[in-house]
């Protein structure tokens, strides 16, 4: 089987897939003409900023330093964590002895 006879065969799926492929092409250069020094720029950013982080150690002054802020937010934590816990009413106990809700 030689080409000529693959194409009078396939012409229909062969041309769709050109067509396909064609356009896909069309519009990967439309979309990277419009957008793609903006993806270099975030694509640099986002590389600076990695490195960055991967230089970027705590001395121990900033340690000693979070350690009392830590220290200084906790009785804060405490005392809104206590606020916003939830209490049941005393209506809506259990009741000991018939294990149903007390009523009053």
């Amino acid at each position: 089987m030689d080409f000529t006879d693959y194409w009078q065969e396939n012409k229909r799926f062969l041309v769709s897939v050109g067509s396909g492929l064609l356009v896909f092409l069309i519009g990967l250069m439309i979309v990277n003409s419009m957008y793609g020094s903006e993806v270099k720029t975030e694509q640099r950013k986002l590389t600076n900023n990695r490195r960055n982080l991967r230089d970027a150690r705590s001395t121990t002054g900033e340690l000693a330093r979070a350690k009392e802020e830590n220290g200084a937010l906790q009785p804060a934590l405490d005392t809104l964590s206590s606020a916003v816990t939830f209490v049941l009413r005393e209506a809506f106990m259990l009741s000991n002895v018939g294990g149903s809700v007390v009523k009053k």
